[in-house]
């Protein structure tokens, strides 16, 4: 083979390698603060707080607690996903009042902890709102919003 069918043939390989279109996907996590009260959202596990993914929600705020993307278009991946590795999350409520969120993996004897089947619990992706913000034929960007009412922090004081 000559140079130039070499130089033609590498040539024609990297343009056909340029051509191929990766799909992808940008997930956005939101917090909503509608509960009345400052909160606090600590995930545990083992009884160790992991403080990367705790975060502190202002009355009225709309928080971004995570931002990421990934290969594939329909690869998303909530906060819900994120705090996976945790076995529970604490919120607390501005006066101190504390709801406990139980993943899959915790049985516990807190009869008023929020189970992850609950409509109300943070590990249940279900309980995000998704919002399709963009999506074109090889991507797609969506955000996903868990909003904290005012009768979690009522259903926190009983």
């Amino acid at each position: 083979m000559t140079i130039v069918r070499k130089v033609v043939l590498l040539l024609t390989i990297s343009l056909l390698y340029s051509c191929i279109h990766e799909e992808s996907n940008e997930t956005t996590s939101i917090i909503e603060n509608l509960s009345g009260q400052r909160i606090t959202i600590t995930p545990y596990n083992n009884g160790v707080a992991l403080t990367q993914d705790a975060h502190v929600v202002e009355r009225l705020e709309r928080k971004v607690v995570q931002r990421g993307g990934a290969r594939g278009k329909n690869n998303s991946f909530p906060y819900s996903d994120n705090i996976q590795s945790a076995d529970s999350v604490v919120v607390i409520f501005g006066n101190g009042i504390q709801a406990v969120h139980y993943s899959f993996s915790v049985s516990g004897n807190n009869n008023k902890a929020i189970k992850r089947n609950s409509p109300r619990s943070l590990f249940n992706r279900d309980n995000f709102k998704r919002v399709v913000v963009s999506e074109t034929k090889y991507t797609l960007a969506d955000e996903y919003t868990y909003t904290f009412t005012t009768q979690d922090y009522l259903d926190a004081t009983k």
